[in-house]
């Protein structure tokens, strides 16, 4: 996928969000060597409420979504420290 991209004359990608699909980090590196992979949010929401009981999933959310949708990254620690001191 990545190298048909680069044959259609996309230089360079920067970055990348995408569900953890095993390889997929991989090969966008070796196509574009300086790209940032991350997963996306909505896979990491879904995967840590996988620990959380069922009963305290809005509770959760809600509180994750003040660090993942901060607006810097000082608010976006604060509210994370603030997070995991509950």
């Amino acid at each position: 996928m990545f190298d048909e991209l680069k044959a259609r004359g996309v230089e360079d990608v920067f970055f990348i969000s995408m569900d953890g699909v095993s390889g997929l980090e991989k090969d966008a590196k070796a196509i574009f060597s300086s790209v940032i992979v991350q997963r996306c949010i909505v896979h990491l929401v879904q995967n840590a409420l996988r620990y959380i009981p069922s009963k305290y999933y809005k509770e959760v959310c809600r509180d994750m979504k003040k660090f993942y949708g901060a607006s810097s990254l000082n608010a976006a620690h604060a509210a994370f420290d603030s997070f995991q001191n509950r």
